[in-house]
């Protein structure tokens, strides 16, 4: 049977200020290479207000658009190939808004 790897929905403050998410949740932002994301750009940001030492250099960061949903497959092939991934909104919590 694959080993796929764990698709991690990871919450981003709306607003400027606070560490409320914890040292867990920014060790585990830190440790992941593959994202999904809305907007790359909001996207480094906001990875970065949650893990300050991540290296965005070597993110790789796929962009998701709302309206084409042929394109999850092609975006879930790191984690179907066994890699952990994280997906972010620009809207707070992935699945909410």
């Amino acid at each position: 049977m694959a080993k796929y790897g764990t698709l991690h929905l990871i919450p981003v403050p709306l607003a400027e200020g606070g560490r409320w998410l914890g040292i867990e949740l920014e060790t585990l932002v830190g440790s992941i290479k593959h994202w999904i994301v809305e907007t790359p750009k909001t996207a480094r940001a906001q990875l970065r207000a949650i893990s300050p030492q991540i290296d965005l250099p070597s993110l790789e960061l796929s962009s998701w658009s709302k309206h084409g949903s042929n394109e999850a497959l092609t975006l879930l092939q790191p984690c179907l190939s066994g890699n952990p991934m994280g997906l972010i909104s620009d809207a707070g919590a992935p699945g909410m808004a």
